[in-house]
């Protein structure tokens, strides 16, 4: 547990650092989907689920998705009429577990496009299912997601028009390499 708590608030208080060896971590577990079953040849189906709110950057997925018409991008997990429709994404709201289960299914991609996490629960739930992450690379994202392995992790430290470029860039890497959409997946 040493490597994972910051030792100095132990010393600003004063507290015996024996104490750490009583810290344990219990991350997150989900559901591993066996029977997985997924089409890498047709049309990229690409998932934003969260909140509609600013640390999210759902405006980011919205460009995203218009600079990539041949993709179906869904969004889910929130009311999102505030942005303008496309022709190209399906908006869906809040959703029970069964729907979010049928988009897990159908979808090969899912975006993280926030800038300021800790984990967020669904890029288990979405790599579970055999979805490719593409996330930006904050709070503990970098400890699941593997950089060209098992996702990939996009810089977030360049303006919102470099990131928007950097995910396009990664979504077409992926669409016409669909041997490796497979191998991440």
């Amino acid at each position: 547990a040493k490597d994972i708590v910051d030792i100095s608030q132990y010393k600003k208080y004063n507290i015996s650092e024996s104490y750490i060896d009583r810290i344990e971590v219990i991350e997150n577990g989900v559901h591993i989907n066996p029977l997985i079953s997924k089409d890498f040849k047709k049309k990229l189906q690409i998932l934003f689920s969260g909140r509609n709110s600013q640390e999210k950057r759902p405006n980011i997925f919205f460009e995203i998705a218009k600079k990539i018409p041949d993709s179906s991008f869904h969004i889910a997990g929130d009311d999102f009429r505030n942005y303008e429709d496309h022709p190209n994404v399906t908006k869906y709201g809040k959703l029970n577990e069964n729907k979010i289960e049928e988009l897990y299914k159908e979808n090969n991609i899912l975006l993280i496009t926030s800038y300021r996490e800790g984990f967020p629960l669904v890029v288990m739930e979405a790599m579970s299912n055999g979805i490719v992450c593409i996330c930006t690379n904050v709070g503990s994202i970098r400890d699941h997601i593997i950089d060209g392995i098992n996702g990939f992790v996009i810089d977030n430290s360049e303006n919102e028009c470099q990131i928007i470029d950097n995910f396009v860039d990664r979504i077409k890497q992926l669409d016409e390499n669909r041997i490796l959409l497979e191998k991440m997946s």
